[in-house]
């Protein structure tokens, strides 16, 4: 991937944080890559929640790839206090998103798809 590419996903994933509830987002390829923006701004640090993350990733990149056939294109993941969003980018790349559980998902849908949709001309 091209820096000028990497640092524009980076810029569009730091204008997600700029959401209250959105308190971590990043990237995920099925090549194992992540792409994180500057880790100052993630509103997260437990590394528990993030291994956690890490290890749903395949799991939700087979699930995605299943039922995006049927036009699934999300999967919600509740882990206690926080809810992990998976937006399927496509078949290779997936937006992750951290928000409370109690937080409003319809306002919050709408700035991830955009987000979306932005990333789309990278992948």
């Amino acid at each position: 991937m091209q820096k000028e590419s990497l640092e524009s996903i980076k810029k569009i994933l730091e204008s997600l944080l700029m959401e209250e509830e959105i308190l971590a987002a990043m990237v995920a390829l099925n090549t194992g890559q992540n792409i994180f923006p500057d880790q100052k701004l993630l509103k997260i640090k437990s590394l528990g929640l993030w291994n956690t993350i890490s290890v749903a990733v395949s799991d939700a990149f087979s699930i995605a790839t299943k039922f995006s056939a049927a036009g699934f294109d999300k999967i919600y993941i509740e882990l206690g206090e926080f809810e992990v969003i998976f937006f399927l980018i496509n078949p290779s790349s997936l937006l992750i998103c951290v928000v409370p559980s109690l937080a409003n998902k319809g306002l919050l849908e709408v700035e991830i798809e955009n987000a979306r949709r932005d990333l789309k001309q990278f992948f």
